[in-house]
Formats: structure tokens, sequence, C-alpha cells
């Protein structure tokens, strides 16, 4: 009975991560994408993670990728893409981000750092009997500085971060017509920007070079009340040590 409950439980968080587009009953505006924790340790140092979210009628998929460019100096880089269908309410949303920062360690397994990072993206909703080619999408920006600390081993990682920043949103082009298009809540966020916190916890389990990877995160900011976010996401993923597997392959050679 109580694996039942806690099964329902997680399809509920998980359903809940409609990542930049709609749900096929409401519109979404935002939500936030995945932490990028990397944890790098040294020089040469190269992580890469891909993971799957999936909403109520939604599909998204996020890259991510981190190099550490010297001893204690690392870049990131991160993708989301996702869709929504389902009902006659459609969308598509797009993001691309890029941060650097300073990472250090704290004995054998303590991992800490620091990323500025700042991006670009837009979200499209349009009904699926109208036009696809006119979805009058609004584009927006982002800034934030992402603290984070952690413990990392072979077989273990665990993080908390706490992503702290803005969003813009650019002034819509779209025709001033809510009741063609229910696209209220873009003219109300058009030429604003909001203030955001975004703690996280993400736990991975494998072993060296590859491991699964499960991130769990909130959002909060001021929004506007009647304008639809999300609050929370999960993410499922698969985190790689690039610079681990090939001194690996070349010691085997």
């Amino acid at each position: 009975m109580q694996k039942k409950h806690f099964y329902s439980l997680f399809q509920l968080l998980f359903s809940a991560a409609a990542l930049y587009t709609p749900l096929a009953c409401t519109r979404i505006y935002y939500h936030p994408n995945m932490h990028n924790v990397p944890m790098l340790r040294e020089k040469g140092d190269i992580r890469a993670n891909v993971a799957l979210s999936q909403g109520n009628e939604v599909a998204a998929i996020e890259a991510q990728g981190a190099y550490a460019i010297k001893k204690n100096a690392g870049l990131m880089l991160n993708y989301l893409a996702a869709q929504a269908g389902g009902g006659i309410r459609n969308g598509r949303g797009a993001y691309l981000e890029g941060a650097g920062g300073y990472f250090g360690t704290l004995g054998k397994h303590g991992i800490f750092d620091a990323y500025l990072g700042a991006g670009a993206g837009s979200l499209a909703n349009f009904y699926a009997y109208a036009d696809k080619k006119s979805r009058y999408p609004i584009y927006f920006t982002k800034l934030y500085v992402q603290p984070s600390a952690g413990f990392h081993s072979k077989v273990f990682d665990a993080a908390f971060s706490c992503r702290l920043g803005t969003v813009y949103y650019f002034p819509y082009a779209a025709p001033d017509s809510v009741q063609l298009y229910g696209l209220q809540g873009a003219f109300q966020i058009e030429n604003n920007a909001y203030v955001y916190a975004e703690p996280a916890i993400t736990v991975r389990g494998g072993y060296k070079f590859m491991k699964l990877q499960a991130q769990l995160g909130t959002n909060f900011m001021n929004f506007p009340r009647d304008v639809s976010r999300s609050q929370i996401n999960v993410n499922l993923g698969l985190y790689m040590d690039i610079s681990g597997m090939a001194k690996a392959w070349g010691k085997h050679k």
C-alpha cells in the first residue's frame, strides 16, 4: 500500500515538469530549466548531461556541458527544447544559456562552485486548428547566479544548488486579440522583468564515469498571480565524466 502511494506521488511530481510550454488545459509562461551541477575538480575536466522531462501533454529534452578551462575556473553551456500537444492547445519552447564561474574542493569528497550565467529563449502557444506558422512567440532573456555545494564519490553524488536571478520578457508582437489566441498572459508579462529564486536537489548513482541523475527543483518569483507558471520540475537523465572516460581509454590502448 505504501509503495502504491509513493508511486502515485512520484507520478504527480513528474507530470508537473512542463518546460516552457503550455499544458492542454492551461498556458505556462515560465518554468525553470534544469540546474547544471557539473562538479568540476581540476583543469581539463569535461562533464556532459542529457535529461528527459515529461509533463501533461509535454515532452522535453535538455543537454548540458561543462569544461574546466583552468585550475578553478569553469564554463557551462545549457540547452532546452520542449513541445506540447494534445487537445486544441499546443506549444513549443526553446532556451539556450551560458555561464562561467569558480569551483573548488573541500577535502576528498566535498565540492563547491558559483556560476554567473545569462540566456535567451522563446515560447509560442497556438491552437491546433489555427495556422501553425503564426505562433507569435514571446522572447525572453535571463540573468542569474548559481552557487552549489555537494558530495562526490565514485558511486554516488549529491548536491544542493540555488539559482537567483531575473527574467525579462520583450514586448509582445502578436495582434492584440486575446479572444482569438487566448494569450492573455503574454500581454500581461511583456516588457516586464521578474526576479526569482530556484533551489534544487541533485542526486546521482552509478560508477565512475557514468551515472543516472535525478533532480528536483522549485521556483519562487514575483510573477502575476493570474499568469500560469510551473513551480516544480523533475528531471531524469544521464551524467557523464567525458574527461575521465578519455583518460581511462588512453590507459587501456
